[in-house]
C-alpha cells in the first residue's frame, strides 16, 4: 500500500518541483483530499462502513454518524433482513405508521431530502440491534498516512492533482492544455472503472437470477 507521501513526490517530480517551491506539499495534499472528494462523489460506495447500532425501544429514527456521506442501505435487525418500504407509500396509506409498534420490524425508510436519517418500521417494542452501511467521508490528515483507497485509484488521484497543479497558472495557455489533459484523463479512467463495476454487478446479478 502506497503512502500519501509517494503519491505527492510522483506528482513533485512530473512537475521538475522536487523541492516543493512552486507547489507546497500541503498544496498537493489539499489537492489529493479534492481528488479523493471527487471519486467519492461518483463512487460513494469506497468509502462503504459497515455500523452496528442500537434502536432504543418505540424509537424508529437512525441518525447516521457524524463522519458519514450518505446512507449505502440498510442490511438487518436483530439479524432479520429489512425491505424498503416508500415513504410516501407510508404517509399515504399509514399516516400514522411513525407511532406505530412491532415486535419484529421487518422494513425500512427515508425521506429522500435527508441523505443522514432513515427510519425503521414499525418501530421495535423492545431494544433491538439494527446493522447498515453508509459512505464515510475520507479525508488524508497528514503525507505520512496511507493512501486511503485501493491501489487503483492512485492514477485517477494522480491525474487530478496535476489538473489542480497546472491550473495555478490557466492564464498561460500551455499550461491550460496540461491541466485539461489531465483532467480529462482523470474523467475517463473514473468513468471507465466505474461503467465496468457495473457491468460486472448486473453480470452476477442476471446470473444470480437464471438459478
Amino acid at each position: 500500500m502506497a503512502l500519501v507521501t509517494e503519491i505527492i513526490a510522483r506528482v513533485a517530480r512530473e512537475l521538475i518541483d522536487k523541492n516543493f517551491t512552486r507547489w507546497t506539499e500541503e498544496t498537493h495534499l489539499t489537492n489529493l483530499n479534492d481528488a479523493i472528494s471527487a471519486i467519492l462523489i461518483v463512487r460513494p460506495d469506497l468509502g462503504r462502513t459497515t455500523k452496528t447500532d442500537t434502536v432504543s425501544a418505540g424509537v424508529s429514527k437512525v441518525t447516521l454518524p457524524a463522519t458519514a456521506y450518505k446512507l449505502l442501505g440498510v442490511n438487518c435487525l436483530n439479524n432479520y433482513a429489512l425491505q424498503f418500504v416508500d415513504i410516501y407509500r407510508l404517509n399515504n396509506n399509514y399516516p400514522d405508521w411513525r407511532t406505530r409498534t412491532a415486535a419484529q420490524p421487518l422494513n425500512w425508510t427515508r425521506n429522500d431530502n435527508d441523505e443522514f436519517v432513515f427510519y425503521v418500521y414499525p418501530a421495535p417494542t423492545a431494544d433491538a440491534t439494527i446493522e447498515y452501511d453508509y459512505a464515510e467521508q475520507i479525508r488524508v490528515e497528514a503525507t505520512t498516512d496511507p493512501f486511503p483507497l485501493s491501489p487503483i485509484y492512485e492514477l485517477m488521484v494522480f491525474d487530478y492533482m496535476m489538473y489542480r497543479a497546472y491550473s495555478k497558472d490557466g492564464q498561460n495557455e500551455s499550461e491550460a492544455a496540461k491541466a485539461s489533459a489531465h483532467f480529462q484523463a482523470f474523467q475517463l479512467a473514473l468513468t471507465g472503472k466505474t461503467q465496468t463495476d457495473k457491468n460486472e454487478s448486473a453480470r452476477i446479478k442476471a446470473s444470480e437470477a437464471v438459478r
